[in-house]
C-alpha cells in the first residue's frame, strides 16, 4: 500500500518573535478547494515565485486571496491557535508568509 502522506510536501517559515528569539512554523497545503484562488493569484502575478513576483500587479482581490491562503494554511498547520491572534500574525507577516506558501505548491526542481 502506498503511504500518500510521505509525498505531502511541508515548507518552514522562520520569523522572529518580540523578544527576537527565531521561531519555526511548520507549514502545510492548502486543500484542493483552495488551488483555483492559488493558481489565480499565481496567473496575476505570472513572474514566477518567491523573490520574482511581480508585486505591482496585486489588485485588492488578490491581496485578499493571498491573505485568506494564509489564514488557511495556518489553520491546518497549528491547530487551536485562537482566530484572532492567528490574524495579527498573517497581517504583520503577510508579505513574508505568502511567498513561502507559494513555494510550497509551486516547488521548483
Amino acid at each position: 500500500m502506498v503511504d500518500f502522506r510521505n509525498g505531502i510536501y511541508t515548507e518552514k517559515f522562520m520569523y522572529k518573535d518580540n523578544d527576537g528569539i527565531e521561531q519555526t512554523l511548520v507549514l502545510r497545503p492548502l486543500p484542493g478547494k483552495h488551488l483555483a484562488a492559488l493558481f489565480g493569484v499565481v496567473s496575476k502575478l505570472n513572474t514566477g515565485t518567491g523573490e520574482n513576483m511581480d508585486m505591482s500587479k496585486f489588485d485588492k482581490e488578490t491581496v485578499q486571496d493571498l491573505y485568506d491562503m494564509c489564514l488557511v494554511t495556518l489553520e491546518r498547520s497549528n491547530k487551536g491557535v485562537n482566530k484572532e491572534d492567528l490574524e495579527e500574525f498573517v497581517s504583520v507577516h503577510f508579505l513574508e508568509l505568502f511567498p513561502v506558501i507559494i513555494n510550497l505548491h509551486f516547488r521548483e526542481k
